[in-house]
């Protein structure tokens, strides 16, 4: 379930951090500190493309890995075809 989902159903969570960290680990990056980095990151070599993000492009990199997949099976089958 998605962590927007459960807090719309349970918006008051008990001890977030150790009994609910699929939806703490969304919100502790805008606590107090620094944090350095790209939210997401994608890099190419010749075998391989690499993506690297925060939890907050999870869905995003899913939905790309997932087309991608699903294309590349299509092409598959229109060349056998």
């Amino acid at each position: 379930m998605h962590f927007l989902s459960e807090l719309v159903k349970n918006p008051i969570l008990e001890n977030p951090f150790t009994q609910h960290m699929n939806i703490h680990r969304h919100f502790y990056r805008y606590s107090k500190g620094v944090f350095i980095g790209p939210a997401l990151k994608i890099s190419k070599s010749k075998a391989k493309i690499t993506m690297k993000g925060s939890h907050e492009y999870e869905d995003l990199i899913l939905e790309t890995v997932t087309k991608t997949i699903s294309n590349s099976q299509e092409i598959s089958r229109l060349r056998e075809n």
